[in-house]
């Protein structure tokens, strides 16, 4: 019934800014956009939108988040366990 939905937030996730802090929030402006000129909602649709766009983007977030500080801290624990080398002149 609400299929549509996870096409358009696929479709906007692969639009999604990479900043320099990683991934970027969509934007409220982009979501309207998106909903208006693309999808052309009607407003009982644009709420039931709105709720999935954000609450499937935190989760995306979130979990994209988590992997990458996963990532990060088996790199630390890595470095700190590898032995020292000493540079010779």
């Amino acid at each position: 019934m609400h299929q549509w939905l996870v096409s358009a937030f696929f479709r906007l996730h692969r639009r999604r800014q990479f900043g320099q802090n990683g991934y970027q929030p969509l934007s409220y402006q982009e979501m309207a956009d998106f909903a208006d000129r693309v999808l052309r909602l009607g407003d009982e649709e644009r709420e039931w939108f709105f709720v999935a766009m954000e609450e499937t983007d935190n989760a995306v977030l979130y979990d994209r988040h988590m992997k990458d500080k996963a990532v990060a801290e088996k790199m630390e624990a890595e470095r700190a366990t590898k032995p020292k080398t000493r540079k010779r002149n």
